[in-house]
């Protein structure tokens, strides 16, 4: 099985600043290797930006198309638009494309990136989860790379997790999942579109997506969670290396958090995201393994923890 899509389509946010052109200009120098074949559209909220936006990635070589909605109403509404650029594909049925990639104006994914995603969605389709993404900041005095997204250090006993003992691999559910950007092949972005997630901003979400630019990002991550899991969204880990996978690691390259000593985000270092390591059961047994060799292991919270989280599930499902 090929690990890059076939037919790609990119939609990426862009709310027109002259200084951010240079991240966009980054971002997209990466696009014509994520598929076989590519096509972009970026939405912005200045008509008429559209010559300097081209202009910028003339030297790149890009299916391009640029687009402003009208009667815009509030500016964060922007990250949402381009969800009826994907509902319209959907729509024709013309099978296009295989795949839909969303993204903010400053995530820098690579063929790395798509490669890891496509190989964890085929092993992940049985349980229902998605592979997922880690942001990551590079701080400039240290040189680390640090998480985007995440205040404090991941305890693998705490956190629900799925392993593949014969792979040393586990993919592991993270306590914040947003990733800026999702990845979609026609399956989920059908299962998107059934969702309540495709209404807009006032869908509901838990508090640190309650943003309405965040929220643009959720994809499917809240949408038919399966048992024990906080979200869909998991990432790979590497058990023989005692780390997150590399290749699910993106960059967000302003790097504006690992660098501000006032944000509590930014200063947990990539290499120690999930401490202690994960280990893999000594001996393949018990009713948790499945019949392609995983293995769930889910939290086992106090009881106050088990009421609290059952009754926050309960709520989400009943919403969902």
């Amino acid at each position: 099985m090929s690990n890059k899509p076939r037919r790609l389509l990119i939609c990426v946010t862009f709310h027109f600043m002259p200084s951010r052109l240079i991240y966009l200009k980054q971002i997209a120098a990466e696009f014509p290797n994520l598929a076989d074949s590519v096509k972009t559209v970026i939405i912005t909220n200045d008509g008429d930006a559209h010559d300097r936006i081209s202009s910028s990635l003339d030297a790149l070589p890009l299916d391009l198309e640029i687009l402003t909605p009208s009667l815009l109403g509030h500016p964060y509404l922007l990250a949402w638009c381009h969800k009826d650029v994907f509902r319209r594909e959907l729509e024709l049925q013309s099978h296009k494309f295989s795949h839909y990639l969303y993204l903010e104006d400053d995530i820098l994914i690579d063929d790395k990136n798509i490669s890891y995603w496509m190989e964890a969605r085929e092993r992940l389709k049985p349980s229902g989860l998605i592979p997922s993404f880690v942001r990551y900041e590079i701080n400039h005095s240290s040189q680390l790379r640090v998480s985007a997204d995440l205040e404090v250090q991941v305890d693998p006993a705490k956190a629900a997790k799925i392993l593949f003992p014969d792979l040393k691999y586990a993919y592991v559910g993270l306590p914040n999942p947003y990733q800026g950007t999702y990845l979609f092949d026609g399956e989920l972005l059908a299962e998107h579109f059934e969702s309540i997630y495709t209404y807009g901003p006032e869908a509901p979400a838990p508090d640190e997506w309650k943003y309405t630019r965040e929220k643009a990002a959720l994809g499917v991550t809240f949408h038919r969670v399966p048992y024990g899991f906080d979200s869909r969204n998991v990432v790979g880990y590497r058990v023989d290396a005692q780390r997150v996978d590399e290749r699910s690691l993106i960059h967000h390259t302003p790097n504006n958090y690992a660098n501000n000593p006032s944000s509590r985000i930014g200063k947990v270092s990539i290499k120690d995201l999930i401490s202690p390591p994960i280990t893999l059961p000594r001996r393949r047994t018990g009713r948790h393994y499945q019949p392609d060799g995983s293995v769930y292991q889910l939290p086992r919270p106090s009881f106050q923890e088990y009421a609290k989280s059952t009754s926050k599930l309960a709520r989400k499902w009943f919403q969902c």
